[in-house]
């Protein structure tokens, strides 16, 4: 962030699809803060936690119509009250 090249949201050219958490950019990706990301607890260096961090560029995530499939794409928050049917399987 002490970069001279880092923009903080309101330095964006355009502002009007700022993601909630956004912290900024640098190098044409946008940093986004989540309490949602996956920790690995002792994974690191002296048992240290390591924290996730991903970059997705354009096209890196789709998903494919199956014409008849009934196929459905189920997201559920992390520690939602939905784990207990997963996959949606009461009606």
């Amino acid at each position: 962030m002490d970069d001279n090249d880092w923009k903080y949201p309101h330095q964006y050219v355009n502002t009007d699809n700022i993601y909630a958490g956004e912290l900024g950019a640098i190098a044409g990706v946008r940093f986004v803060e989540t309490t949602e990301a996956k920790i690995f607890a002792g994974a690191g260096a002296s048992s240290a936690n390591v924290y996730a961090t991903m970059i997705l560029g354009k096209n890196a995530y789709g998903v494919t119509d199956i014409a008849g499939g009934g196929l459905q794409h189920i997201v559920k928050q992390l520690g939602s009250a939905g784990t207990a049917d997963p996959l949606r399987l009461v009606a």
